[in-house]
């Protein structure tokens, strides 16, 4: 009995030395799981600390976005704006440019017709200058007519005078 108890005892401590050991196996790995959960839970902290960050990331952004939209609304409208005064200011400068066209059309028109008359007028003016050259070259004729008559005349006076007075003196000379 004393064997039977010291086997039961040796096989008791041959159980208590395995439960030992698998305690402190246990123990171990309670103590590798407490360090893996504490340093799950950093993890958790830091990804939460992240997050938070993100977060405030993520508002600050919209918050920016946000401004950026409202600037580039009003952007768009006071491009819009210098867009419509621009068009109407083309439209304007459109209506200026076609007046001006008809204008320049019609001063052109008129422009023309005084060219056609006035070239009218100078070939008129050259066949009066014409006419006016034959009429003096006429007139000249005829003043070179008149004259060669009036020096043919006095020519002719001259020499009756002459005639008359040689008759004079030859009667005188008969009466004599």
């Amino acid at each position: 009995m004393v064997e039977e108890k010291s086997d039961e005892n040796a096989e008791l401590a041959g159980r208590i030395s395995e439960i030992a050991e698998e305690l402190v196996k246990e123990k171990v790995e309670k103590e590798k799981a407490q360090k893996a959960i504490s340093t799950f839970e950093e993890q958790i902290i830091a990804a939460q600390k992240d997050l938070a960050e993100e977060k405030k990331i993520s508002n600050e952004a919209k918050i920016r976005a946000d401004e950026l939209q409202k600037r580039l609304l009003e952007k768009a409208k006071s491009l819009e704006t210098q867009v419509n005064d621009l068009k109407k200011e083309n439209a304007k400068l459109k209506r200026k440019g076609d007046d001006r066209r008809r204008e320049m059309n019609e001063l052109e028109t008129k422009y023309k017709k005084k060219k056609d008359l006035i070239d009218e007028i100078d070939a008129e003016n050259r066949n009066l200058k014409k006419k006016l050259g034959e009429a003096k070259n006429e007139r000249r004729k005829k003043e070179s007519n008149e004259n060669d008559k009036s020096k043919l005349n006095n020519t002719l006076k001259v020499r009756f005078k002459r005639l008359f007075k040689k008759r004079k003196e030859i009667k005188m000379l008969f009466l004599e």
